[in-house]
């Protein structure tokens, strides 16, 4: 199985500047790798935290009224289709950290 470090790193916006030249600097550089992985699904799990609390307060504030607006609704959907996308990158983060786990 060939090692992907180099080409996720590049995938997730990082720059080459962790990596060193030497054997060590690799070493220690894709050591660090399942940690920063962890780092950015907590982020994201977070972001998703956030985006669902905001959805909820949107859906109370629709529920209380007797004909919600259509601009509410647009906003609703939004919401909704942000957080299947943050699950879905979300869910591609974990499987990459379980596959790239040693």
């Amino acid at each position: 199985m060939r090692d992907r470090t180099r080409e996720l790193r590049q995938a997730s916006g990082s720059s080459s500047e962790d990596e060193e030249g030497d054997d060590g600097g690799t070493m220690a550089s894709t050591a660090l790798n399942p940690l920063l992985q962890a780092g950015r699904v907590r982020a994201a799990l977070r972001a998703l935290e956030l985006k669902v609390e905001a959805l909820e307060q949107l859906q109370e504030a629709a529920l209380g009224s007797p004909l919600p607006p259509e601009g509410q609704q647009r906003d609703l959907q939004l919401h909704r289709d942000e957080i299947q996308e943050l699950t879905q990158e979300i869910r591609c983060r974990l499987r990459g950290a379980t596959h790239g786990a040693p």
